[in-house]
């Protein structure tokens, strides 16, 4: 144990830049620090409690004992197969694997890592945010992981954005904002993939001022440092703002930019989600390039049906659902998007409202009035139960006008007053039937 002990101390005290004799002043000689180094002495507890405070550790760190390095490569190897496990798709072997490696502390920050994705890629959002925390907090007290803070930061803004908590997300990204130019790092990739997701979380809340705003410091910034995977997350968010605003060719232009710099750095999940996205806006284009769309979805479902990334394959799947619509494929997207709906279960996000509003178009499409009325109860129940705001107006447009053609007047009106309530218009003090009285 002395040897393992004064091995750390002789690391640590270089790492600090100090000689022997500094280290030694007003503890010890600085020979009897070198013996110490030499594993020929085992130093009193109240020497080895000040070297500790020295060197900014404690004695506890300093005592533990060596880990097998076996045994540590062993581990190394679990957590390597775990992280493959959840690039295959089998994310039920990567959490049994991983439940167990967060035990070992040797490992642990990394296996927490991974660990996060995987809960992303099964759809336990919340879970895989706990874990993002946890993380948080053992790298801003030093603990060593694979996933630097601005990554951590990056991944919190975003997670909490796709868990529907826009207020949330916001604030931490603007907080992690700060951070990062209190560290020194504005600029930086991950710091221009930040300012990306931010760019899209006010994207999503309708305030499309900011993130417009967002988006051209995020290209700014993107071309200043060269990376084509930022360069790419700074279009991606520029498209989405275009979109907000109407300008729909602009939108598709910049998203195909975003797509061939995506291609040519081999992100393939960025790829598919990417494609999803460019369909998207494909399909609320006018003419509506169909064949375009779908070709592009299903290039996107089969790399994220590889990978096994649930929530995005349920977008890509809802998006393909509305392809089979405009086909004129009733029954292919009506089976889809209720396969989509059955796969979220009743979590409460706004994706599953989606696929069940595709679900009534396709319903309704096919003649069963009853049905299609019953999944717009049920999201119409769950919209309002959220609270959605601007980021829903598109789908309570979508819900009214489906009304409409259904006959169910007073229902369509009173959806298009949530979505006037979504958009922020606010209701008129005084009536025009009691101005006209």
């Amino acid at each position: 144990m002395s040897k393992v002990l004064g091995e750390r101390i002789r690391h640590l005290r270089r790492s600090h830049n100090l000689s022997q004799l500094q280290l030694a002043e007003g503890i010890a000689s600085a020979s009897y620090v070198s013996l110490i180094e030499a594993g020929r002495r085992m130093p009193e507890p109240k020497i080895l409690r000040a070297i500790a405070d020295r060197l900014g550790t404690s004695e506890a760190a300093l005592l533990e004992p060596e880990i097998d390095r076996e045994h540590q490569a062993q581990l190394v190897l679990r957590l390597r197969y775990a992280e493959l496990a959840l690039a295959n798709g089998d994310t039920g072997e990567a959490l049994r694997e991983l439940g167990d490696l967060v035990q070992h502390n040797s490992i642990a920050a990394d296996a927490h890592w991974a660990l996060s994705r995987t809960y992303e890629a099964d759809g336990r959002l919340e879970d895989a945010i706990g874990e993002v925390e946890l993380l948080l907090d053992l790298v801003r007290g030093g603990t060593p992981c694979a996933a630097e803070l601005l990554v951590l930061l990056n991944t919190h803004c975003r997670l909490y954005r796709e868990v529907g908590d826009l207020g949330r997300s916001i604030d931490i990204g603007e907080a992690a904002r700060r951070e990062v130019a209190e560290l020194g790092l504005t600029g930086t990739e991950n710091d221009v993939r930040l300012v990306s997701t931010l760019a899209g979380t006010y994207w999503q809340r309708g305030d499309w001022a900011s993130a417009e705003v967002l988006a051209r410091q995020a290209i700014d910034l993107a071309e200043q440092q060269g990376s084509r995977r930022s360069r790419g997350s700074a279009y991606w968010n520029a498209s989405l703002v275009a979109e907000a605003r109407g300008q729909l060719g602009e939108a598709i232009a910049l998203a195909e930019r975003a797509l061939g710099l995506f291609t040519e750095d081999s992100d393939e999940r960025s790829i598919a989600r990417l494609r999803t996205d460019l369909a998207w806006i494909i399909l609320r284009a006018q003419p509506v390039e169909v064949t375009r769309a779908e070709q592009l979805l299903l290039l996107a479902r089969a790399r994220l049906a590889e990978a096994g990334i649930e929530m995005d394959l349920a977008y890509c799947d809802t998006e393909l659902a509305r392809c089979h619509l405009h086909l004129g494929r009733i029954e292919q997207a009506a089976e889809l998007a209720a396969d989509v709906v059955r796969r979220l279960g009743e979590r409460p996000i706004l994706e599953v409202s989606n696929a069940r509003t595709v679900w009534a178009q396709a319903l309704a499409a096919g003649g069963d009035t009853a049905g299609a009325l019953a999944q717009l109860d049920l999201v119409i129940e769950q919209l309002r139960a959220l609270g959605i705001g601007r980021q829903g107006a598109s789908l309570w447009r979508e819900i009214a006008e489906l009304l409409l053609s259904l006959g169910e007047t007073a229902a369509a009106v009173r959806a298009f007053q949530y979505l006037a309530d979504a958009s922020g218009a606010v209701a008129p003090a005084i009536s025009a039937r009691r101005v006209l009285v």
